[in-house]
């Protein structure tokens, strides 16, 4: 078994070409590794609109607005014979493309860091913080260097 990573476009603004897909798909692929995970995995990565990134901010979080990235980490195993999975991450195309240098770039990089939160990794205090920076140091650079 291997390491499935299903992308869903729910957004119409940008188009999401063939390529930017296999990059997100690398950023995964790249997050898991430097969070130390080993063996097959399931992941979804949604991409979302504002509109809808501040509905599930709303809902989960309790916050008005949209956001960047949500990640909703799957309770509970797996059944024996599949991959676990690990949980979806809801990436805000709008938002990236307002705050990254490309719209590619940036949403790697929220792939990245919604992936190590599903793994738990989190950024609220300190040293989590300094934990997870330098964990989607090594996943933006593994992403970077990946065919």
């Amino acid at each position: 078994m291997s390491t499935v990573v299903d992308i869903v476009n729910r957004q119409e603004e940008f188009a999401i070409t063939a390529e930017a897909e296999d990059s997100l798909r690398s950023a995964a692929l790249a997050a898991l590794a430097a969070g130390d995970w080993r063996g097959p995995a399931e992941l979804s990565l949604c991409l979302m609109d504002d509109a809808a990134m501040a509905d599930l901010n709303r809902r989960y979080r309790g916050i008005d607005g949209p956001t960047d990235v949500l990640a909703f980490p799957q309770p509970g195993p797996a059944p024996p014979e599949e991959p676990p999975h690990l949980g979806d991450v809801a990436v805000g195309v709008q938002r990236a493309a307002a705050q990254g240098t490309s719209l590619e770039e940036e949403m790697m990089q929220l792939v990245i860091h919604g992936v190590l939160h599903l793994l738990g990794f989190d950024h609220e205090d300190e040293a989590g913080a300094g934990a997870m920076q330098e964990r989607e140091r090594l996943a933006r650079s593994a992403a970077a260097s990946s065919p």
